[in-house]
């Protein structure tokens, strides 16, 4: 045989045991292999959740730390039907929730995020199970703005909000001229309120889910301007952007659950009048008997 044939005959044998090997190697195994959160929950039998205290989503115990509202009720319910145990693992601000999944301290936020924003670029979302619309809210006795919006767009007018949540969001891209009476992150959704109610700022931008719950201990001192809501934004799960096997594992069990009824019975548990919760649309229609 010839030096060239047989160099010829040599390479194609090591190419053809290089790729063997490729094709033999274990598809997400191997060394070098970084365990994903879907692989780390189904190991450990833990859903370890971020979560933010916002009423009536998340409340907190000041006293014994003990979680309750709707997305925590909602979330131990997905762990019965996923045989997971839930874990309370950290209070994150809207700043560091990617961090958070991204650095694996948590498996997902269980707190009921709304799809906005920078967010979408480094999170992905479940399937919601509630609906939630952005209202803008002033003083009672406050009429400036009943008839035209647009006069929020000033340098005069301060519009309260909270450092990364959604209504900052809405402030600056549809009212850019006003000044924010910014607060820091893990500020209370009250904060915000007070601002308001004592002078401090002029207006701010809320969903009635939140307002629910600070109306009914403050009767009177704010209103919702009468007016097309300025978002819609989904709540649902939020896991980090590639994690797509436990995103589709959370809304599986979410549309279980929706489906069941259980959701809305845990809604409204914590629902009071005007809290506006938007239920999802089924996805069947019923035949005409």
């Amino acid at each position: 045989m010839k030096k060239g044939v047989i160099l010829v005959a040599l390479m194609a044998g090591l190419i053809g045991g290089l790729v063997g090997v490729w094709v033999l190697r274990p598809v997400g195994g191997g060394e070098g292999h970084k365990e994903s959160a879907y692989e780390r929950v189904m190991r450990t039998g833990v859903l370890r959740c971020g979560y933010i205290v916002w009423a009536p989503y998340i409340t907190k115990d000041p006293k014994t730390g003990e979680i309750s509202g709707i997305w925590h009720d909602f979330t131990e319910e997905i762990g019965k039907v996923l045989n997971l145990k839930i874990v309370w693992a950290e209070e994150v601000t809207y700043g560091d929730i990617a961090a958070s999944m991204q650095s694996g301290r948590v498996d997902a936020f269980c707190g009921g995020l709304w799809a906005v924003g920078e967010r979408i670029r480094v999170i992905d979302f479940a399937r919601p199970i509630t609906f939630q619309p952005i209202l803008p809210y002033v003083r009672t006795a406050d009429h400036r703005f009943d008839h035209d919006l647009s006069l929020i767009n000033s340098p005069q007018v301060k519009v309260s909000t909270i450092d990364g949540e959604a209504g900052e969001l809405v402030a600056q891209e549809d009212f850019p001229k006003a000044q924010l009476a910014s607060l820091p992150q893990l500020s209370p959704a009250s904060d915000m309120f007070n601002q308001v109610v004592t002078g401090k700022a002029d207006v701010f931008f809320a969903n009635p889910g939140s307002m629910s719950t600070f109306l009914a201990n403050n009767p009177g001192k704010v209103r919702a301007l009468d007016v097309k809501p300025l978002r819609i934004f989904p709540e649902a799960y939020a896991v980090a952007y590639g994690q797509g096997d436990l995103r589709e594992m959370l809304d599986k069990a979410s549309r279980a659950l929706i489906y069941q009824g259980i959701v809305d019975k845990i809604v409204q548990k914590y629902e009071t009048p005007g809290a506006g919760f938007w239920r999802v649309a089924p996805d069947y229609i019923k035949p005409e008997e």
